[in-house]
């Protein structure tokens, strides 16, 4: 009110006057309440229909025509795309100050964030709007949720933590993945209908994967994010593949999550018919929604992989071949994943002896990195000091991609280690691991003082070629010059 705007320390003081309704609404900062305002009175008047698609009508309080469009049956009114579209182009015209005295480039990031936030709510919008009208294919429906979600994610970037924008990106994911999963799922019953088992559960784990992926974003705000859909989407999947346990837990922590909540009070409707279904018989899921015939619960945790983790330990207690014991991991891991069993394949690797042998114990973390990345097994054994171990450490490296997660000194220490044995095995992993910024690692141990050393480097820099490495003489690193000629042209 006046003729002065108020200074930031009288707004801050209004701000935190208000700040639970504020926070409540997604705006927890005075910052992120400035990334609100896209334009002023004066802008909005002035402004003419600039952009394609827009009305050269000014905008007035007579005539708010962004706003509202009359319509027989205004639940079906397309307005709010049209003004969302329509102030995102505002936000983008620079305006000569922050509104709200904050920092002036901060206020250019908030407004490129506004700008991306509004047009990422007017695909949102849309996609509602289809979800009213006459049916649309899957892929018009999912057209609109998509951009919305990747415009989210962009106005993330410059408003990080703003509460608003990241419940209305999960929500547009999760919305994207129900309808895919429905889509799939119906796909998986056809093929299942017809014979093609093996079809069928592939598109079942395909829906569980675009399920999983959607209920695992940041809420924001559980109740407006659609975590309830989301669950409910996931929980399906499971059961489509007989995974009923699972499904039990994915619906129990989504109802503890939502609280007291009608989502939370439906999640537990199904969760008790989940609960109740009949033991060993495929179950009619049309009361459970999506008109879907689920198989009879099975075997759960260690149980699907159990014989292909007994038949990785024996080969690495019994000390066969690496390349045998890194293919029985990754046999174990994809059919952990597939089973969904890697939780609890974590917990029996980790309860497993670590094994006698260097070897068994590299193996062991190997296996242990495939299934957690984040798992620093791996660079302890490769610090401990012992030729044995992180040879045989290296020895697995092309496994898990371990030599580009380690920083250049180390690599130039383990490349000029007075121990030939791990030169030999340090260039036998960039061998395996095949990625080419490692290659310089390897052309500097062409000239090694010893011979084995300088084969193993030129087994992996040169192609695995005959003719390339007969023109290698490893007794003469000069000539390394002519094959390095060749593999430049």
């Amino acid at each position: 009110r006046g003729g002065a705007a108020p200074t930031r320390p009288e707004l801050e003081a209004r701000f935190a006057a208000t700040q639970a309704h504020l926070a409540e609404a997604g705006y927890p900062s005075l910052d992120l309440l400035e990334s609100a305002c896209v334009a002023d009175g004066r802008a909005i008047l002035a402004r003419r229909g600039a952009e394609p698609g827009f009305s050269d009508r000014r905008v007035t309080d007579l005539d708010p025509w962004p706003e509202f469009h009359a319509t027989p049956r205004g639940v079906l009114t397309s307005y709010l795309t049209d003004t969302l579209a329509y102030l995102a182009t505002l936000a983008v015209e620079a305006q000569p100050a922050a509104p709200l005295g904050g920092e002036p480039m901060a206020w250019g990031r908030s407004q490129q964030g506004a700008e991306t936030a509004l047009r990422a709510r007017a695909f949102d919008a849309r996609a509602q709007h289809l979800g009213l009208v006459a049916p649309v294919s899957v892929s018009e429906r999912l057209a609109p949720l998509d951009a919305a979600a990747a415009d989210y994610g962009r106005a993330l970037e410059r408003l990080p933590g703003d509460q608003a924008i990241t419940w209305r990106r999960a929500r547009a994911l999760r919305e994207a993945a129900e309808i895919r999963v429905r889509s799939l799922l119906a796909q998986a019953q056809a093929s299942a209908t017809a014979g093609r088992a093996d079809e069928a559960g592939d598109l079942r784990r395909s829906a569980l994967g675009y399920a999983t992926a959607a209920l695992a974003v940041a809420d924001g705000v559980a109740a407006w994010s659609r975590r309830g859909p989301a669950a409910t989407a996931q929980a399906l999947a499971l059961l489509s593949l007989g995974r009923c346990a699972a499904a039990e837990k994915t619906l129990a922590e989504a109802q503890a999550a939502l609280g007291a909540t009608p989502e939370a009070r439906r999640l537990g409707a199904l969760l008790a018919a989940v609960r109740a279904r009949p033991t060993g018989e495929p179950v009619v899921g049309a009361r459970w929604g999506w008109g879907l015939t689920f198989p009879p619960c099975r075997a759960e945790g260690l149980e699907p992989v159990r014989a292909l983790f007994e038949a990785w330990s024996r080969a690495r207690d019994e000390s066969a071949a690496p390349r045998a014991v890194r293919l029985a991991a990754k046999n174990l891991v994809v059919a952990a994943y597939a089973e969904g069993a890697e939780e609890a394949l974590l917990v029996a690797l980790r309860a497993l002896p670590p094994g006698s042998t260097a070897a068994a114990r590299a193996q062991g973390a190997v296996l242990l990195r495939l299934l957690d990345p984040p798992a620093p097994d791996l660079e302890q054994l490769l610090d401990a000091g012992s030729v044995e171990e992180v040879s045989a450490v290296l020895a697995e490296a092309g496994a898990h991609k371990l030599l580009r997660r380690l920083p250049a000194a180390r690599l130039a220490a383990l490349g000029a280690s007075p121990e030939a044995a791990l030169r030999i095995a340090l260039l036998a992993a960039i061998a395996e691991d095949g990625d080419f910024t490692l290659l310089p690692h390897a052309v500097a141990r062409l000239a090694d003082d010893v011979r084995a050393v300088r084969t193993a480097a030129a087994a992996a820099v040169l192609p695995h070629d005959p003719v390339e490495l007969r023109d290698y003489d490893h007794d003469q690193p000069g000539t390394w010059g002519r094959v390095q000629k060749r593999l430049t042209r």
